[in-house]
């Protein structure tokens, strides 16, 4: 997925604007746990709370569907559409 890659291109490019002599661009130890924490939002299932979304841009948002959710929130598959049992 995509997701990761992004959350580690804003991290090193928020690392570049940072002074040299910072600790999070000269220990790499600390540099790696801040990479870490930049992956952590995409770790949940469910990325409400971890993600902050602006609603005014909800409607050009891709958010990819999660069928196991649907059959969840509306009882399965309609009868209409079912395969036969075999």
């Amino acid at each position: 997925m995509p997701g990761y890659i992004l959350h580690l291109t804003a991290a090193h490019m928020f690392l570049n604007t940072l002074p040299e002599n910072n600790l999070l661009r000269c220990r790499p130890d600390i540099q790696n746990n801040f990479y870490i924490g930049n992956l952590l939002p995409d770790a949940v299932s469910s990325k409400t709370a971890s993600h902050f979304r602006d609603p005014k841009y909800l409607d050009r948002m891709i958010i990819w569907p999660r069928p196991d959710d649907h059959m969840a929130e509306t009882g399965g598959i309609p009868e209409e559409i079912r395969f036969p049992d075999k």
